[in-house]
């Protein structure tokens, strides 16, 4: 399989400001029905705090609350 020679790779779990604004407009730019620009800012939020300024990837939780529940009710 292509892309699993050496494994899964894990998204980045920051990504610079200037990268990530690239990105999400290459992907705006795109004609996709999957709305990916909706949920890459959904999923990665701007930290100012940081220098240089850049993406965060939120916790799982804080999107999906029940994602961690041992209560399985799907």
């Amino acid at each position: 399989m292509l892309g699993h020679r050496y494994g899964s790779r894990p998204i980045p779990a920051q990504i610079r400001a200037p990268l990530f604004e690239l990105l999400k407009q290459t992907i705006l730019d795109e004609q996709n029905e999957n709305h990916d620009g909706d949920l890459l800012t959904q999923w990665y939020q701007l930290d100012t705090n940081c220098v240089p300024a850049a993406y965060i990837l939120q916790n799982i939780s804080s999107i999906l609350p029940n994602f961690l529940s041992k209560v399985n009710e799907r």
